[in-house]
């Protein structure tokens, strides 16, 4: 068994908490797992987000900020 595992340290998220934990509903997070946009494990009828994949889905949602002169003003552009 791994280190992570045996220190009971938690690795995944299911669905409620990670809604909680981006302080988003718990729909949205739904829609995202079911239109595979974020990566999840099925444990029977459970649902868990391993905190690696949310932050690799976070990082690819981050903005950055480039000047772009969009109608006379800057518009963020994805990353």
């Amino acid at each position: 068994m791994s280190e992570q595992v045996r220190s009971s340290q938690k690795v995944a998220r299911t669905i409620q908490e990670t809604a909680a934990a981006l302080g988003v509903s718990e729909k949205f997070i739904r829609n995202k797992v079911k239109a595979g946009e974020l990566r999840h494990a099925r444990i029977g009828t459970r649902i868990l987000i391993r905190d690696t994949d949310l932050q690799a889905w976070l990082d690819s949602h981050v903005v950055r900020y480039e000047a772009l002169h969009v109608n006379g003003r800057d518009e963020p552009q994805a990353a």
